[in-house]
């Protein structure tokens, strides 16, 4: 899902027909953070930190 709105933001913008890039950037940031606070869940069980306090 990443990947699918990265190209359609970039399409978007590169066509002119771009209705905001603050939107996709939320939701890019949710997707980094979230991936970001399973990975270290991945590595550091123990942590307090959780995968939705990252995104």
């Amino acid at each position: 899902m990443f990947a699918a709105k990265l190209l359609a933001t970039s399409v978007s913008l590169g066509a002119g027909t771009s209705g905001g890039v603050f939107s996709p950037l939320l939701f890019t940031g949710a997707c980094l953070g979230s991936w970001l606070g399973a990975g270290v869940h991945l590595i550091e069980a123990h942590s307090s930190l959780s995968r939705v306090s990252c995104a």
